[in-house]
């Protein structure tokens, strides 16, 4: 049988995407739905390590091997160690990526590295055009796999729970969007947000707006981790927010519609 070998965060031949906090780039933190990362490697056996800090909130991470169905797993609040995340495989070279399909607000996962029961093998390489979509719920998936409430309020929901498994960035408009056209993206949805401090559902009661989490790896109220905005050079930058803002705002007031 093949050797095992492990690989690090900050190995180049991990091919990272989505806006991350890495400033310890040995253990990166995935905060945002859509953050990830993308490899080749050899072998029948996939393993990740991942820690998961916070004491409530767990996360839930999706994984592809070679285009296939996703392998949807659950990573518990505490947890810091392996998640087995594909066997079975052919022998042969693969094709993955892995992702966070949680939205912001279930806080942040650390990507502590994997193991393959085989080798590694050179990145790919992605597509050259870029685009970042900013959002809410409706970008980060909320709700996006949770069959037979379509077209119902989230409260009628009742596959809802704490660790967000029906929500996927997958299927959000921003990545849906990208794998129509062929473009990199940052998909930066948060569900409940709205445009200004104090609105929206996103903190609540101590809510922030796009106008200040847009240039954050961490948009949560407590954390609101700046990002080197450098890093990520859009071709093109799309916006889709105001759907939340009606909780606190009188949309309909002349005022408001011009401070908006």
């Amino acid at each position: 049988m093949p050797r095992w070998t492990e690989i690090s965060p900050n190995d180049p031949r991990l091919v990272p995407f989505n806006r991350q906090d890495d400033s310890d780039p040995a253990a990166p933190a995935w905060i945002y739905g859509g953050c990830g990362v993308r490899f080749r490697f050899t072998g029948p056996t996939l393993i990740g390590f991942f820690a998961k800090p916070h004491a409530e909130l767990g996360s839930w991470i999706g994984v592809r091997i070679d285009g296939g169905a996703e392998i949807r797993l659950h990573i518990p609040a505490g947890h810091d160690g392996p998640i087995l995340l594909a066997c079975g495989l052919e022998l042969g070279e693969h094709e993955a990526l892995i992702y966070k399909r949680s939205d912001a607000w279930s806080r942040r996962l650390i990507f502590k590295g994997l193991a393959a029961q085989g080798d590694w093998l050179p990145g790919p390489n992605g597509p050259t055009r870029r685009v970042e979509f900013y959002g809410d719920s409706v970008l980060a998936g909320g709700m996006a796999e949770a069959p037979g409430f379509e077209g119902v309020s989230d409260d009628q929901v009742t596959l809802l729970n704490r660790d967000d498994e029906m929500t996927s960035p997958w299927f959000g408009w921003g990545w849906l969007t990208a794998r129509r056209l062929g473009v990199e993206p940052h998909v930066l949805g948060v569900g409940g947000l709205a445009l200004q401090d104090g609105t929206g559902w996103f903190g609540d009661p101590n809510m922030v707006g796009l106008a200040t989490t847009w240039n954050t790896s961490d948009p949560n109220p407590e954390m609101l981790t700046p990002c080197d905005l450098s890093r990520f050079r859009p071709d093109a930058v799309v916006v889709g927010i105001g759907q939340n803002d009606g909780r606190t705002l009188d949309i309909q007031d002349a005022a408001t519609r011009e401070s908006w």
